[in-house]
């Protein structure tokens, strides 16, 4: 099995980074839509979805390949139709984590 080049693995953090903005995005126009329900929980998980994309974007930070995978899984999957409250939390403490496991800060 041969070794992913640099340009394979550039282009997967630019894939990430795009798709996080994406979900950033939509969680946005789906919370306006909805109606202001918590602007805190909301407001704290597109800083840290944004600070994630300008984590993968910068090519001289090197970033763990478990915090990609777990990206990958998180970017993935539908987010919930209502998302306040305790359930708000929990989704902002994962993506923390997953911006940590990346190698930023939370």
């Amino acid at each position: 099995m041969g070794t992913r080049s640099t340009t394979d693995s550039d282009r997967e953090r630019r894939r990430l980074a795009r798709e996080t903005r994406a979900l950033a995005r939509a969680e946005r126009e789906d919370f306006h839509r909805g109606g202001a329900l918590v602007l805190g929980p909301i407001s704290e998980r597109l800083d840290l979805l944004e600070r994630i994309a300008l984590l993968l974007e910068d090519g001289q930070r090197e970033v763990e390949p478990e915090g990609l995978a777990d990206l990958t899984r998180f970017v993935g999957e539908t987010p919930a139709v209502r998302d306040y409250g305790p359930s708000a939390r929990e989704r902002n403490e994962r993506i923390a984590a997953i911006l940590i496991e990346l190698g930023g800060e939370a």
